[in-house]
């Protein structure tokens, strides 16, 4: 019944083994901060994805790392439409060098300049998880995955891999210092007060 007929192949969700170099840190959960800023500081992501499990835990990281000099910002569910936009465009733009994201950037979100995506949570699944690492290594970019993991979840790691089929690699660094607050007008990204943390 066509005539003419056009097949678009559209990129799948896959990992690519020469492509995205997939590493994980046992980390203690009341230094997991300040790994992070040990991760920032040593491999320098162009655009780095940082993903947590709750809307809540996006805006509490975003507006630590803010208040340290990271040019950060949050992305999910809860935020208003135009937010979100907001804070895609000015992340693909490379004035945010760190979004941190739940899940809700773990499919469809194509930034091709993300050099580096941190699980700062791991997530609740092994499909999860390649949907974010995903995120990185884009048009045949290159990309790193880091997996931030508490001592009783090396098991979890285990079955990744077995899942994956892909090895790990284990990342050891040093928890830093926190560098020292900036004083600074931030925007919100949601119109409102990110609430204690």
């Amino acid at each position: 019944y066509m005539k003419d007929p056009h097949v678009i192949k559209v990129s799948e969700d896959k990992i690519t083994i020469g492509k995205v170099v997939q590493k994980f840190m046992f980390v203690d959960a009341r230094e997991r901060l300040a790994y992070l800023f040990s991760v920032l500081a040593n491999e320098k992501p162009k655009l780095a994805l940082v993903f947590v499990r709750t809307k809540a835990s996006a805006d509490k990281l975003s507006g630590i790392l803010q208040d340290r000099g990271v040019e950060a910002d949050c992305l999910h569910g809860d935020m208003r439409q135009g937010a979100r936009d907001r804070a895609i465009k000015k992340f693909k733009a490379g004035h945010l060098h760190v979004l941190v994201a739940t899940d809700l950037a773990a499919r469809g979100l194509d930034v091709f300049e993300v050099s580096h995506v941190i699980n700062y949570d791991l997530p609740e699944d092994f499909e999860t998880y390649v949907h974010r690492i995903g995120r990185t290594a884009r048009m045949g970019a290159e990309g790193v995955a880091i997996s931030f993991a508490f001592e009783d979840q090396e098991g979890w790691l285990m079955d990744l891999v077995k899942f994956t089929r892909v090895p790990l690699e284990e990342l050891q660094l040093e928890p830093v210092k926190f560098p020292p607050k900036v004083e600074r007008r931030r925007e919100s990204s949601q119109g409102g007060g990110r609430g204690g943390y």
